[in-house]
């Protein structure tokens, strides 16, 4: 894996567990990237569950987030970070509500060569404290991102994924990652990772920044939409790529059945991926080292009327 943390110590405990958390902001920092989001004109009170500022139709209002987060973010960065770029920024929202559950996933490939010791990260800043009932993250440690080698493709949901359909068997093997206001967790994008519903009374805000090495290539595997869900397109990115294409324009061009527009012509590369038991992932995540979380299970089991086994 190539390093991008100067501590050394982070470094091998990030590749080790696939996460890492630490402070980053300061409290006047914290305030300006909240005043930042209570300016913007987003109707949450229209929205439930979990949602990104980077799928907001307002191209020009997701540059002026993206660009602000990074002002704010970056300096601080720099103070731990070696030989790395940003790629992405948002706000990442969570409403109030029972039902806005975040099941275990890992994110999109963002970078080529992951094979080689590439990888792309996820920061997820707590612009207020964190705990398990205003929906604070939670991470499958030990490695799960070495569990999984399959290519991470977009949009969602229309994509079947490694994990779809094992939310429930993996969310009570997670470790709850309780966070205060400026600080930072930092997880590899092929890091299982989830969050519970919002059962507090207010809004969840985070700022999301993403990161990798300084001479990754960017890229982006969409599925070829002929609906045989067996080919992808691999394209060649930049970072104004995630202005242009969220996931929301993504799945709609993917309906329309077209291709991505402005990057060339893509590779074409088969999409495959193990199919994993609950059994089998349930022993995965315990030789791991992770273990079962009575008290996760029990809330979820409450919130969605779920029987345990």
């Amino acid at each position: 894996m190539k390093t991008i943390f100067k501590n050394q110590e982070r470094q091998s405990f990030f590749e080790r567990e696939g996460y890492t958390t630490f402070p980053l902001l300061n409290q006047d920092e914290v305030k300006t990237l909240l005043n930042l989001y209570q300016s913007l004109d987003l109707e949450s009170s229209k929205r439930q569950g979990f949602h990104v500022v980077m799928d907001n139709g307002n191209k020009e209002m997701v540059r002026q987030v993206r660009d602000k987060i990074w002002q704010i973010t970056l300096p601080r960065f720099d103070e731990h970070l070696q030989d790395y770029k940003s790629h992405v920024a948002t706000f990442a929202i969570k409403e109030v509500g029972n039902t806005g559950i975040t099941p275990p996933h890992a994110d999109w490939s963002f970078v080529d060569k992951e094979e080689e010791g590439y990888f792309s990260t996820s920061c997820w800043i707590a612009l207020m404290d964190m705990t398990p009932e205003n929906g604070c993250m939670s991470v499958v440690r030990g490695g799960s991102h070495k569990l999984l080698n399959n290519y991470r493709p977009s949009p969602s949901p229309q994509i079947p994924v490694p994990l779809g359909s094992l939310a429930f068997d993996i969310f009570p093997y997670t470790q709850t990652i309780e966070m205060k206001a400026g600080d930072v967790l930092i997880f590899d994008n092929r890091t299982f990772h989830a969050s519970p519903p919002n059962t507090s009374s207010a809004v969840r805000v985070a700022a999301g920044v993403g990161i990798t090495q300084k001479d990754a290539q960017l890229v982006h595997y969409y599925v070829k939409p002929d609906g045989s869900l067996k080919n992808l397109l691999k394209y060649n990115v930049d970072e104004d790529f995630y202005m242009k294409y969220s996931n929301s324009d993504l799945s709609k061009l993917y309906d329309e059945g077209k291709l991505i527009d402005g990057y060339g012509t893509p590779t074409e590369l088969t999409y495959e991926f193990e199919n994993i038991s609950g059994t089998e992932i349930k022993e995965k995540l315990l030789a791991l080292g992770n273990a079962y979380d009575y008290s996760m299970a029990n809330r979820l089991a409450s919130l969605f009327g779920l029987a345990q086994n």
